[in-house]
């Protein structure tokens, strides 16, 4: 996939319908993030990269090369996906932290809520790991050892001075405080 890509009018507006028809499928589907969806301005952007999708919390950017390559039910878990973004407030709690690290980690929880919600079909260039999701979401995951520069930090499924427990409860506290919002 290029960068840079010709937009002609005719494609541009073929685009935009199908990113319309998927806003269209997921105000019947899942009426919630539907209108999310839908109080969200779309725009393509061919300059986008990586060239595939980005949210401010205010718009999302489409490169129309990545929209062209994607199936109608896959379309529509991105564009879901793009939507959770603000939803969750990833764009605005991310602080100081490392923004390509932060989305990432933003990523894999939003791609296993829409997996769990059977909200489209997500594309195989999206981020999901069940060893990962299911703790994000607040569920469990087992590891057996996890090496970083050669040095074990995860070891029959501790780590040493954190409290897993605990982190489970935060998530699982935050995850429904998100879900009970009106």
């Amino acid at each position: 996939m290029s960068t840079t890509t010709t937009l002609t009018p005719a494609k541009e507006k073929a685009l935009m319908h199908r990113l319309s028809k998927a806003k269209t499928s997921l105000i019947l589907g899942h009426p919630f993030v539907g209108t999310v969806a839908l109080s969200m301005p779309f725009k393509l952007d061919a300059t986008l990269n990586p060239p595939t999708a980005a949210v401010n919390g205010e718009r999302v950017l489409f490169h129309p090369d990545f929209v062209e390559s994607l199936g109608d039910e896959e379309l529509v878990f991105l564009v879901a996906h793009e939507c959770f973004h603000p939803m969750l407030e990833h764009c605005f709690r991310r602080g100081e932290r490392q923004p390509r690290r932060w989305n990432c980690a933003a990523d894999f929880v939003i791609n296993k809520l829409l997996i769990d919600a059977k909200i489209g079909k997500m594309a195989k260039q999206g981020l999901h790991d069940p060893a990962i999701g299911p703790v994000a979401s607040g569920g469990r995951a087992r590891l057996r050892a996890v090496l970083v520069q050669g040095r074990i930090v995860v070891e029959n499924d501790t780590i040493p001075g954190l409290d897993l427990a605990q982190l489970r409860h935060e998530a699982q506290t935050f995850v429904q405080g998100i879900l009970n919002r009106p």
